[in-house]
């Protein structure tokens, strides 16, 4: 059971910062072929906060 405050996810940051902790909790990769998101370049931010990322092997993904 996940026990948490709605009024500190009411923040679209805080509320995105919580979910890619709880779905990523050993950190981000690309879902295809692994490169870390250290490796990878922001592919789109017109949904802030939600970025996209294109690794180094092409492959776009996201945080969710």
């Amino acid at each position: 059971m996940l026990i948490f405050s709605l009024v500190e996810l009411l923040d679209e940051q805080k509320c995105y910062d919580f979910l890619v902790d709880i779905l990523h909790p050993d950190g981000l990769e690309c879902p295809v072929c692994q490169c870390a998101v250290e490796d990878s370049k922001i592919h789109r931010h017109d949904r802030a906060p939600i970025l996209y990322y294109k690794c180094s092997n092409g492959h776009v993904y996201t945080r969710y």
